[in-house]
């Protein structure tokens, strides 16, 4: 895609060094703009804020690269590179692309959000899928809003004419048959709605494993909203388990248990196995089990470590490993 390619170039070639970072900082003098962020391939959050930065520095980021270009005693290669991006950020469909992206992956991070909070349940998940799908359908009838903000904001007004190879049409076919599109529609057919479908198709394939589920166990959730009695699936659970009538209803309880063990959100075990890169790094490469163990037990529960004293427990291994004579 060639929105995400701009974004790791950009990001690329002004970390590069500390001299274009200071460059680049000089121009991002109002509290507003944002300096340019690093992909990541997993966080949704790293993402937006990256195509954020992006569209809301559209003009300073082109102004921080001409003045590489304009500067006489900059070197060749640097020069080049500045070039090579410039004219990638001067076209119509890179700026449209760029605010498509960052509506989208901004709705896509604060559903995230949601999602991994620990009181989600099955049928506001459900709810939430349900609401992107019919978000994301209808951005099919927005192009031309962001066509209107591309050009407002590149003050770019045509799009890149694509030559067109010819085909070889065989000596018994017409080419009656073949359709040519103008530049807009191409790029309209041929990237937006391809981009568009694409969401909606995995959308509706995530979605699917949820209605699955809730199919099978939605039921449970719909029983705190019982006017007699409160149940919840806990509750049913602790039943079976204190009347010891797990025999009696086998299949009940292989249901409840099978509903229990399945996550709505999977993030608290990969921020779990993220912590490993944090703890052992290159520098604590001779760690033993033990000792990592340990730190990846602070490390993932470290809101219980910030409320725990360090007084206390230094001063009570000190009167442990104290050899001093009373």
């Amino acid at each position: 895609m060639c929105s995400t390619f701009i974004k790791l170039a950009l990001y690329t070639f002004f970390s590069a060094s500390t001299y274009r970072w200071e460059i680049l900082s000089d121009y991002l003098t109002n509290s507003k703009n944002k300096t340019v962020k690093r992909l990541s391939d997993t966080r949704w959050a790293a993402r937006h804020e990256a195509c954020s930065s992006l569209s809301q520095n559209w003009t300073e980021l082109l102004k921080a690269l001409n003045s590489f270009v304009e500067n006489p005693i900059e070197n060749s290669k640097t020069k080049c590179e500045s070039t090579g991006l410039i004219k990638k950020m001067n076209r119509l469909e890179m700026c449209i692309l760029v605010s498509f992206w960052n509506d989208i992956l901004e709705r896509f991070n604060s559903t995230s959000k949601k999602l991994q909070t620990i009181e989600i349940d099955l049928t506001i998940v459900i709810n939430l899928y349900t609401s992107l799908i019919n978000y994301v359908t209808d951005l099919r009838n927005t192009f031309s809003h962001y066509e209107k903000l591309a050009m407002e904001k590149s003050e770019i007004k045509e799009y890149k004419v694509v030559r067109k190879k010819k085909r070889k049409i065989p000596y018994d076919e017409s080419c009656q048959g073949d359709t040519s599109f103008e530049a807009r529609e191409s790029f309209k057919i041929n990237t937006y709605f391809v981009i568009i479908d694409s969401l909606l198709s995995e959308l509706r394939k995530r979605k699917s494993c949820y209605d699955d589920i809730n199919t099978m166990f939605g039921f449970f959730s719909n029983m705190i909203d019982l006017p007699v009695i409160e149940f919840t699936r806990n509750c049913i659970t602790k039943i079976i388990e204190d009347h010891n009538i797990a025999d009696v209803y086998p299949y009940v309880d292989i249901a409840l248990r099978m509903y229990l063990c399945c996550p709505v959100s999977n993030t608290s075990a990969e921020r779990s196995f993220s912590v490993l890169k944090r703890v052992k790094s290159y520098l604590r490469s001779s760690m033993n089990d033990n000792r990592l163990n340990n730190l990846a037990i602070l490390n993932i529960e470290c809101e219980i470590t910030k409320s725990i004293s360090y007084n206390e427990v230094i001063e009570d291994f000190a009167a442990q490993k104290s050899h001093r004579k009373i």
